[in-house]
């Protein structure tokens, strides 16, 4: 009786005066493009990662792709995710499928899928599959065994089958979204140009009422912020290095490049984020401070090859929704 009289009085209050509801925070620890594979102290990065995470007791990991080939030379790294202090979830990158099909990949990893959603609190965390490329017939075509030598505008899709799924996803109005996914969506940083459709649906979706926190991606290796119709865009940088291209070479501070990866500008410092978005539209980024190995790399000339910021840091930031 004392609980119903205590209910029904509870019930009475909001309605005349309103009742702010409970705040809920979700913590992880998000990074990308780890490469595994191409860099000499890879496992070293990801433990610093894990330790990382579970020092700060995250409720989980992201990890935005690019980590690592599924082969058997990776199984320790596999291991190492699977004994983390909290759950880990991926997004394909395009360098995971250099040597491997989404099929290998997922089952590797134990995704259930390619792209899927996950639930945390009020959040609902959708992570999609950006390796996808148009052929020259202009058909869709999915990435598998490195098969995406393509020019930039025709590579970085995804799927039309995505689409319909995220729009269908989008309509239940009760999460608070997260939108994850390898190569951005905003794949012109200010501008969406090839995405431009799945841009559309997610505005949409906001118009309509849906919340929508962030999207954030990777790939670009670059510490980078925009909002577009009013929707957060943020992309990690790299957790290893800057890929400088052909034009620049990095001798290591003097000493020979890497023969197959001469072109990479390694970070002194593992890079990662600790997240926090709590549900009354507040997202709190903690990044951090590193340095580059080599520091004599011209980096005025290497601005100019690309539209995005070039640091070896994550900045902290304060972001709304």
């Amino acid at each position: 009786m004392k609980r119903f009289v205590y209910t029904t009085l509870t019930l009475t209050l909001c309605l005349l005066f309103g009742c702010t509801p409970e705040e809920q925070t979700v913590r992880f620890l998000l990074f990308s493009d780890l490469h595994a594979d191409s860099i000499a102290d890879g496992s070293e990065r990801l433990q610093t990662i894990l330790r990382a995470g579970a020092d700060r007791q995250v409720d989980f990991f992201v990890d935005l792709g690019d980590i690592a080939q599924p082969s058997p030379a990776n199984e320790p790294l596999r291991e190492m995710l699977i004994n983390a202090s909290a759950p880990v979830y991926h997004a394909i990158g395009s360098q995971d499928l250099q040597k491997a099909s989404k099929q290998e990949f997922t089952a590797f990893y134990g995704l259930k899928a390619s792209h899927y959603y996950f639930d945390k609190g009020p959040f609902r965390f959708v992570v999609l599959d950006s390796n996808f490329f148009l052929d020259e017939e202009g058909n869709e075509q999915a990435y598998d065994h490195g098969n995406f030598d393509v020019p930039e505008l025709r590579h970085g899709h995804f799927s039309q089958e995505q689409h319909e799924w995220l729009t269908e996803v989008l309509k239940n109005k009760k999460p608070i979204y997260v939108i994850l996914s390898h190569a951005p969506i905003n794949d012109r940083i200010s501008t969406p140009n090839k995405n431009r459709d799945l841009h559309r649906i997610i505005k949409e979706a906001m118009n309509s009422g849906t919340r929508i926190a962030a999207v954030m991606a990777g790939y670009n290796h670059s510490d980078n912020y925009q909002v577009i119709d009013r929707i957060n865009y943020w992309q990690a940088n790299s957790a290893s290095y800057f890929w400088t291209g052909n034009d620049f070479v990095n001798r290591r501070s003097g000493r020979e490049p890497l023969p197959e990866w001469p072109e990479q500008i390694s970070y002194d410092t593992t890079l990662y984020a600790i997240i926090e978005i709590n549900s009354q539209g507040t997202i709190t980024i903690k990044g951090m401070q590193g340095g580059f190995v080599d520091p004599t790399i011209d980096r005025e000339q290497l601005q100019k090859r690309y539209p995005f910021p070039i640091s070896s840091s994550i900045k902290d930031r304060e972001l709304t929704y």
